[in-house]
């Protein structure tokens, strides 16, 4: 065959190329027919054997996925049309305003906002920013303000008279930084408050971005992720971990509140994650209020970048700037998730600020001394930040006490929040997807995918329950999902949930360090299955069901010795699974078969269907990494231990058991 090649090639003459076993395309005749086509023009084969007219679609084959570069095209144009209508205050997500805007609308949209913004910029008389609006009156009396001192000397020698108060019961060099390198490894690239490479410097040169309750909350939640005897306590009891430092910070607390600064909310947004580490879920959410309302009163929801490039001579400098923009945003992305935790309402709003969204690739300084822990700590902010924008949307739209969202507007609100979270995967860099995971990125970004799947729970939650009545099945918008479209949605999503921590439990051992917010998304996926099993969703196996809950359960555990909300909601899960088991004892068979023969099927394409069509929709993603094998999870699962809560379980509960049960859990686990 090659010398037939070279000679060809010596001739001059073009080697054809052979044909393609299977075409891509097939005519209409050999389609209807469902037999091998091979494609020739003007007629294909076997139409010329026939003598009949051989045709061929001119839509477009949508077996493949269309190239990236259109696809950002088409939503570059969605942008531009989305954009359009609010300029004319039409909500792209619901119905149009029935009021028509005149044409003085656009020069008003140029002013919104200004007000907020416009010569807000006050100092008090440590020099610490403080944000007065219009509407105060203050603003008059600004040039009346000295000049800012670039760092008080009395702050100073505020922070070294506590530390020589603390010194009293001195850490070892070595146990601190122990305790410091657990903290910046483990908790800070999630909840980014402080800047490790700030902090390191003004600890050795005295420097603003240091105090001594900012050390002591750090070594507070360092020791949380430590299994040395000597940060506890009680040697015997991980709960009391860090217990000592957080008793020193609330003493310095509340010295700090005198004049507080930027190490103040620093400092409260890291107490925020240790009074609920402790359980103590009430004193977590009066610390996250206090650097909430300390993050408004320095404008932290301000970017005064802006402010620092139209005034020359700015007392705030580019690193300053940069650290309240790294503040703005971890705080917003605590609201969403204290508030997906707590089922409230969020208090942090993204209307409130105007601050410009973290860099995807942050500008390499030569002048840092201490380098960087993770080089992408700023990328993964971003892509969180972006991600709590949803969650933002989905919890004030579904679970607010006045949503303002119609019945009618539910069906195009749900689908417009399904797509852009399918947007935010989407556009995730490849190497923050979990495929191609290297030690260079932190281990938050297994914990920020486990919250895209639990952001799918929540949205589907509502559309899960049956309607009670049947005006109220008829009064269920055509647009919003059925009931089976929304289960396969949260089911899918909570095995996505099982597939991320089977995968974190592989690469790092167990979830003994994970962050907190690990906890809420491995409990939504439980509750899925179990309300999976109560409700016997169509085509799930109770023993699958089985396999995924004592997951849950063993990453729960694993948690609870850092996270004492973890331990708690184990114990919840446990003590449901007793209550279904004296109900079960009961009789409770007996009442599933009379339940059983007055139920409808609901129709629709089932969870074994959908799970069967992987190769039809892995299409639907830019590569096979795409949605990293969502549909098989059990491949992913590794050998557990075995459980007590393997007896426990039952494999048919119905909605009333669940109902009351539910009360345990409430009670047991009342953050």
């Amino acid at each position: 065959m090659p010398q037939k090649t070279e000679k060809a090639k010596e001739a001059g003459k073009q080697v054809p190329r052979r044909g393609r076993k299977n075409v891509s395309r097939a005519c209409l005749h050999c389609r209807r027919r469902r037999v091998k086509c091979d494609a020739r023009t003007p007629s294909c084969s076997r139409c010329s054997e026939r003598a009949i007219e051989c045709a061929y679609s001119t839509e477009e084959d949508k077996r493949r996925p269309a190239p990236k570069s259109y696809v950002d095209l088409l939503r570059s144009r969605i942008d531009h049309l989305e954009r359009l209508l609010q300029a004319h205050s039409i909500d792209p997500d619901g119905m149009p305003n029935a009021h028509a805007v005149n044409d003085g609308v656009s020069d008003d949209l140029t002013l919104r906002g200004e007000l907020s913004k416009d010569e807000s910029m006050n100092f008090d008389q440590d020099g610490e920013a403080r944000y007065f609006g219009p509407t105060s009156g203050r603003l008059e009396f600004k040039s009346l303000h000295k000049k800012r001192a670039e760092y008080s000397a009395a702050t100073a020698n505020f922070n070294r008279l506590c530390q020589d108060l603390l010194d009293q019961d001195p850490v070892s060099p070595e146990l601190e930084d122990h305790l410091l390198d657990l903290f910046f490894t483990w908790e800070q690239p999630f909840n980014q408050a402080v800047d490790e490479r700030m902090f390191r410097q003004s600890r050795h040169t005295d420097g603003k971005w240091y105090s001594p309750l900012l050390l002591n909350c750090v070594l507070c939640i360092g020791s949380r992720h430590s299994d040395r005897a000597e940060v506890r306590t009680d040697p015997q009891d991980p709960n009391t971990a860090g217990r000592l430092f957080l008793e020193k910070a609330q003493v310095l607390l509340y010295f700090d509140l005198q004049s507080p600064s930027l190490t103040t909310i620093q400092a409260a947004m890291i107490l925020t994650t240790a009074y609920c580490s402790f359980g103590e879920d009430a004193a977590s959410w009066l610390h996250y209020g206090i650097a909430m309302r300390l993050a408004l009163d320095m404008g932290i929801n301000l970017d005064f970048g802006v402010y620092q490039q139209l005034n020359a001579g700015s007392p705030l400098s580019m690193e300053e700037v940069s650290i309240r923009r790294q503040i703005h945003w971890t705080i917003y992305c605590m609201d969403k998730l204290s508030a997906m935790y707590t089922g409230r309402t969020c208090t942090y709003l993204d209307f409130q600020a105007a601050v410009g969204l973290p860099r995807v690739k942050p500008p390499l300084t030569s002048d840092q001394s201490t380098p960087d822990r993770y080089l992408q700590h700023s990328q993964v902010l971003y892509y969180q930040v972006t991600l709590c924008q949803i969650m933002e949307t989905i919890l004030n739209s579904l679970y607010a006490p006045k949503t303002g969202l119609s019945r009618e507007q539910r069906g195009s609100f749900w689908s417009s929040c399904v797509l852009k979270l399918k947007n935010w995967r989407y556009d995730l860099p490849d190497e923050m997807l979990l495929e191609r995971y290297t030690p260079s990125l932190p281990p938050a970004l297994f914990t920020i995918h486990m919250i895209y799947h639990t952001a799918h729970i929540q949205l589907t939650k509502p559309f899960l329950a049956k309607p009670n009545t049947e005006n109220d099945g008829a009064s269920r918008s055509e647009e919003e999902p059925s009931i089976t479209k929304a289960r396969q949605m949260s089911y899918l999503a909570a095995l996505g949930v099982c597939q991320v921590a089977t995968k974190y439990r592989s690469t790092f051992g167990s979830f003994r360090r994970s962050a907190i917010t690990a906890t809420h998304c491995t409990l939504s996926a439980a509750l899925i299955f179990l309300n999976a099993l109560s409700s016997r969703w169509e085509d799930v196996d109770p023993s699958s069901n089985q396999k995924y809950i004592d997951l849950c359960l063993f990453v729960l555990d694993e948690l609870g010795t850092a996270w004492n909300p973890a331990k708690r909601m184990r114990q919840s899960l446990h003590a449901l699974y007793e209550h279904v088991q004296e109900q079960r004892m009961e009789g409770i068979a007996s009442e599933k078969d009379a339940a059983g023969s007055q139920s409808q099927a609901v129709a629709g394409q089932t969870l074994s269907e959908l799970a069967h069509a992987e190769a039809d929709l892995a299409a639907d993603v830019p590569s096979d990494e795409g949605q990293y094998g969502l549909y098989s999870v059990d491949s992913y699962l590794v050998s557990i231990p075995v459980t007590t809560s393997s007896t426990l379980l039952v494999y048919s509960l119905n909605d009333k058991m669940l109902s009351s049960a539910g009360n345990i859990l409430l009670t047991a686990c009342p953050g």
